[in-house]
């Protein structure tokens, strides 16, 4: 494929890209109006570093080292459906056939409560402040194909980075996420988030109508307690925060405080890889003090998390990068979905409770898949 008319629909291209059999990630960054898709014949297993990258598209596991980034040797980028900028060519087809890719069977028959449970006792038990436990929920495959589903992600998430990534080596994701790790701009900003603390939007439609209970704000404070002390490690002291507030994401809320650093005035060349090796695993999705939070999920969650809750997103992209913790996401088998959710654990939690909240959390993924948003 040597050129592309203005005109020539993101299906199209994603069709030739599949055909290649090209590993590939479409995205949308949070209140953008571009839609961009960057394709290559192959993932390479290496650090996905911010500093000196060249254009490509970062993907870490959640506990998986080092990670992989997948080159842009093919980008192509949408504005309102029509075509602004293609680099690169996709080869011919390949002749390589695609493997089956079955749903896995589940392996424990143990409730999302039950665990809950287990994570409590160990809290209370002094094993850690907070854990985050996360589950997995079966569905069908839809009867649309996924990039009429990535489309609906997108238009029901305009503040949030939606993606739809496909490898040999993890399948097929989609995920629709507000939580920025970090982002590098203009080779000088780097700027990070604190995002914790769930609740469906108000009746009025406005996210400063609602009213957060003390697990919430104990939740969110955890996070912030997190960042600031990945601050410390690095001896950074020169950063400006902002928050909490409560923003929208999609159909719920979320108390976010923002953190920005100007990189120039701590002299700090390597400062965005830095704190990216250092916030991750964030306590939004693992918990607090980290390494003990880490332990306990690997006990007590029956399943791999493969790709949700790591993080991923552009390198390099217009002189900037924006890395997402892969948050609201679901892994598409030839035979089945599974929805990724989880929810913070403190002393506190009530595991009926947090059972309930972690099912508001994938029935609102779910009705966006069908449709129903």
């Amino acid at each position: 494929m040597t050129s592309l008319a203005t005109r020539t629909s993101i299906d199209t291209v994603l069709e030739q890209v599949r055909q290649a059999n090209w590993s590939y990630a479409l995205f949308r960054e949070p209140n953008s109006k571009v839609i961009t898709l960057m394709a290559s014949p192959q993932l390479q297993h290496a650090e996905p570093r911010i500093v000196g990258a060249r254009t490509g598209f970062a993907i870490r596991p959640f506990d998986e080292e080092p990670g992989f980034v997948l080159s842009a040797t093919f980008l192509a980028e949408w504005r309102d459906g029509e075509l602004i900028h293609t680099q690169g060519e996709i080869a011919s087809v390949s002749e390589q056939t695609k493997l089956p890719d079955p749903a896995p069977e589940k392996t424990s028959n143990s409730t999302y409560a039950d665990r809950v449970h287990r994570a409590c006792r160990g809290l209370h038990e002094g094993i850690a402040d907070k854990v985050v436990m996360s589950d997995t929920v079966r569905l069908p495959v839809p009867s649309e194909d996924p990039l009429t589903v990535w489309k609906r992600l997108e238009a029901a998430y305009p503040a949030a980075f939606v993606s739809m990534v496909s490898t040999p080596e993890f399948g097929l994701w989609l995920g629709a996420t507000p939580e920025l790790l970090v982002g590098w701009e203009a080779s000088r900003y780097v700027r990070t988030m604190a995002l914790a603390g769930t609740q469906a939007m108000p009746k009025s439609g406005d996210p400063d109508d609602s009213t957060w209970s003390q697990k919430e704000i104990e939740e969110h404070a955890f996070v912030v307690r997190h960042i600031i002390e990945r601050f410390k490690q690095i001896r950074l002291r020169e950063y400006e925060e902002t928050g909490p507030r409560a923003v929208a994401a999609g159909p719920v809320v979320h108390l976010r405080t923002d953190f920005v650093i100007d990189a120039h005035a701590t002299e700090r060349t390597t400062l965005p890889d830095d704190l990216r090796a250092r916030l991750h695993p964030t306590s939004a999705v693992c918990g607090s003090p980290t390494e003990a939070a880490l332990q306990m999920i690997r006990q007590i969650e029956p399943h791999d998390r493969q790709l949700y809750a790591g993080y991923w997103g552009p390198l390099a992209l217009r002189n900037e990068s924006h890395l997402y913790v892969n948050l609201r996401c679901l892994r598409w088998y030839d035979d089945a979905i599974d929805l990724f959710v989880g929810g913070g654990i403190t002393r506190s939690s009530d595991p009926e409770r947090e059972a309930i909240e972690i099912q508001l959390k994938a029935e609102t993924l779910r009705a966006v898949i069908d449709g129903h948003r």
